[in-house]
């Protein structure tokens, strides 16, 4: 049979070069999952489907098991707080398709899950998702969109790029511009001379102080996130798949972004400024330079992936929505509590009157 299932953490990191084979995609990587399974996965139940032939690893499907209120739930390994935008079986093309109905058919005849929740699906990309093969004798399907990934298509010149700018926006690139020329301020990259702990550290400490200045806690308060992306990310920066920009103003770091580098570009994953230097406007000082830098890279877009902030629509990003997906066994008791959780979320949402969903938290 051409199905494997790693459950074990010395197994799964004997991967790693097979893995990344597969796939050069930073969100796709080993590191990116095998960081999340170290930091999350306490309590949890390994779960890797791949798919081989003649030897050769051709499909990974990244999955894990924990439990929903008494229900064994499948779920795709950086689920959650991490936000693991685009989230799908990873396999080359020709052999995809067989390699979700094996998962299929092995979810259906073990019984041992009666839950499978698919998050951060993009929704043009369901085709080739397990809930096309479970929804319909054995499973019901349900889905609910999430906040979208925010992409910018950047053309062959960085003139081309401000021409087309709406007029405000050409402002702000002229500003950051002036700044970045004249020495005002200066940005530096991991990529280059900069220190990937010492700019890590930087990161934590001005996303944290802004967050906190709003009075909320910040995603670095929970010290495995913390964990997660320091080991995720250092994994990618030895091969330049993942860079700090720091942005600083008489040798004082102000503002820093993390960027993520995928086939297509640069991926903006997270960020963090000096409340008091804000009216810099440095986040847009910093996009500014990178949208620049990955236009003379010959770069074909810049993602600023999941969330509704306005300036991902001021830069001229175009949404691509995202999805969960849950497949929930027919069976009476998983269809009881699953029934039983959709009708007291819909009442709690006809309190709030939410627009869009999201599962970050």
């Amino acid at each position: 049979m051409p199905l494997e299932i790693v459950k074990s953490a010395t197994a799964f990191e004997s991967l790693r070069a097979e893995w990344d084979a597969l796939t050069s995609e930073p969100l796709r990587s080993f590191d990116w999952h095998f960081a999340w399974w170290e930091s999350f996965g306490k309590g949890c139940e390994l779960k890797l489907y791949c798919y081989r032939r003649n030897g050769s690893l051709l499909g990974i499907a990244p999955f894990f098991v924990d439990s929903w209120l008494g229900q064994k739930r499948l779920r795709y390994l950086g689920s959650g707080a991490t936000c693991t935008d685009y989230a799908q079986v990873i396999a080359t093309p020709e052999v995809k398709a067989a390699f979700v109905k094996e998962i299929a058919q092995d979810l259906r005849a073990s019984s041992a899950v009666s839950l499978i929740e698919l998050d951060g699906v993009l929704a043009s990309d369901k085709a080739n998702s397990l809930d096309s093969e479970l929804v319909g004798r054995d499973f019901w399907g349900y889905e609910r969109e999430l906040e979208p990934t925010w992409v910018l298509d950047l053309p062959e010149t960085w003139n081309a790029f401000v021409s087309s700018a709406k007029k405000s926006l050409r402002r702000k690139i002229n500003k950051a511009e002036k700044r970045l020329s004249c020495g005002e301020v200066v940005v530096r990259s991991t990529l280059d001379n900069l220190s990937f702990s010492k700019a890590f550290e930087i990161l934590i400490e001005l996303h944290q102080e802004r967050f906190i200045g709003k009075g909320e806690v910040g995603v670095f308060a929970d010290q495995r996130f913390t964990e997660f992306l320091s080991k995720a990310t250092r994994g990618l920066s030895q091969r330049d798949a993942a860079e700090i920009l720091v942005s600083y103003r008489e040798n004082e770091p102000i503002a820093c972004q993390l960027y993520l580098h995928g086939a297509a570009g640069p991926q903006l994953y997270q960020s963090g400024v000096r409340v008091s230097a804000m009216k810099l406007e440095l986040g847009h000082l910093l996009i500014n330079f990178a949208v620049k830098r990955a236009i003379e890279n010959g770069c074909q877009k810049l993602d600023f992936l999941r969330g509704n902030e306005p300036y991902k629509a001021y830069w001229g990003a175009i949404a691509n929505p995202l999805t969960n997906i849950r497949c929930v066994s027919k069976k009476l008791l998983p269809s009881f509590v699953n029934r039983t959780y959709l009708a007291l979320r819909s009442a709690r949402n006809a309190v709030r009157q939410p627009t869009v969903a999201t599962l970050c938290e």
